[in-house]
């Protein structure tokens, strides 16, 4: 009885296993078929075609990511069709020679075309390659900060309030892909320059344009873009400036000194020396065109965060410094610079704005909260302080009464300030002949001093 009680048991365990074995496979192919058909249906009806794809790459049914794809390869076209219309037969890419008055801004643009399967597996890195540098093969990586701003995707960086020192070659690079390389000259501002304040005078000049036969050149000005205005919500200046450029009268096929797209500045080093000297090409100012100018101020840019029923949840002014804590880190805002300058009375001296704010907008000059303006200063000091084009003070005698606190600002926020110390001099005229009878009336004291007290000495002595 007992035995026949065991089998049973047996049996009734290995029954209740198998059928629980099944009916969890059971499941598991339930939920296995579940997601086969689900993908199915996603395949079928569009919605996902390829798995584990950039969204990118493949935009799937995202309307937007297909116009931005679509975008991004005409693009990508655009600027092949315009590298090899620039590269004509020659396939050469010629460099490009530029000038910046010291001060100003550049902007170079990356040459390189960057297909969109390329753009996210890529970066774009941007050198530089000092004058002052004697090899060529030095290459120095460019970042943000000290003036110089890259865009978003390094397409092309903006270089504020060029130094002297920033001279030299620029490129950019991706992967083992070179771009065309640019040569910019930085000119010191010490010469007179050309100002136009008339729309009239500007197209007189710019219509202008004179031969050197000798070399088959042309001698004419290239124009910078305008800056911005100065100044909102009243009359403010914006101004752009013009170079001296030179080129050929006629494309030949034989090399020329001028092989970098048919133009250079005429204050080049690449330009040959006898070419620099000539009258016409010498005597030609820097010119800058000013218009006056109106523009409103930039509104408050606000970000609200709102719930489903268009309720405000949060609210930041941003224009005020004022960030969402769901917002991204904003770029740092470049310092004010300061500076202190000590100069001596009656001294010449130039007062240059230490700052700059990563703006193309022409200076404006305060004391405390009254603004310089230029005609005013030149007539009221009988021109012994005026503010030259560049938007720099000079001063032709310092007086104490010139010292103070000189702000420059940009879009109506500061950017640098001055404090000018004027110290007295005070000047000892001497002459040669009478320190010379001054030091032997010393030296003959100190010997009868030194002599008298040897007696005095020799006389205690003998006694």
């Amino acid at each position: 009885m007992i035995m026949m009680k065991t089998c049973i048991m047996l049996i009734l365990i290995y029954y209740f296993n198998n059928v629980s074995l099944a009916l969890l496979q059971a499941n598991l192919l339930t939920k296995h078929y579940k997601e086969l058909l689900k993908k199915m249906h996603k395949m079928f009806n569009g919605d996902e075609v390829l798995l584990n794809i950039n969204e990118y790459e493949y935009p799937k049914t995202n309307e937007t990511l297909r116009q931005l794809h679509k975008q991004q390869w005409l693009d990508y076209y655009k600027c092949l069709k315009e590298i090899y219309a620039d590269i004509k037969q020659d396939r050469i890419i010629y460099p490009s020679a530029l000038i910046a008055l010291e001060g100003t801004s550049v902007t170079l643009e990356c040459q390189i075309c960057i297909s969109p399967l390329e753009m996210y597996t890529t970066s774009l890195e941007w050198y530089f390659n000092s004058s002052n540098s004697k090899s060529s093969k030095v290459k120095n990586t460019l970042h943000d900060g000290k003036g110089i701003v890259n865009s978003p995707d390094n397409r092309y960086i903006i270089m504020y309030n060029v130094k002297l020192e920033q001279a030299g070659a620029y490129w950019c690079e991706v992967g083992h892909t070179v771009g065309s390389i640019y040569y910019l000259h930085v000119d010191s501002n010490m010469e007179p320059v050309n100002v136009y304040p008339d729309r009239a005078s500007y197209i007189l000049q710019t219509t202008m344009m004179k031969n050197v036969s000798e070399y088959k050149l042309k001698v004419y000005t290239t124009w910078a873009t305008w800056s911005s205005c100065s100044t909102c919500d009243a009359v403010g200046i914006k101004q752009r400036y013009g170079y001296c450029t030179v080129s050929l009268l006629e494309m030949s096929d034989h090399k020329s000194f001028i092989n970098k797209r048919n133009k250079l500045p005429c204050k080049s080093r690449f330009l040959p020396e006898q070419v620099r000297l000539i009258p016409i090409i010498k005597n030609k100012k820097i010119e800058i065109m000013r218009q006056y100018c109106k523009k409103k101020c930039r509104k408050d840019v606000i970000f609200e965060v709102r719930d489903n029923m268009g309720n405000i949840l949060e609210s930041a002014n941003n224009s005020a410094g004022i960030f969402s804590m769901i917002q991204e880190m904003p770029k740092p805002l470049p310092s004010i610079a300061r500076n202190v300058i000590y100069e001596k009375h009656n001294k010449k001296i130039k007062l240059v704005c230490p700052g700059n704010l990563n703006a193309d907008v022409p200076i404006v000059w305060r004391i405390d909260d009254k603004i310089i303006i230029p005609s005013h200063i030149k007539s009221q000091s009988n021109g012994r302080i005026h503010i030259n084009p560049q938007m720099q003070i000079l001063f032709e005698s310092l007086k104490f009464e010139d010292a103070n606190i000189y702000s420059c600002s940009q879009n109506n926020e500061i950017a640098g300030i001055i404090k000018l110390v004027v110290v007295g001099e005070i000047e000892f005229k001497l002459n040669h002949h009478i320190i010379l009878v001054g030091a032997i009336v010393i030296i003959s004291v100190f010997f009868i001093i030194f002599w008298k007290a040897f007696k005095q000495r020799m006389r205690y002595t003998m006694h």
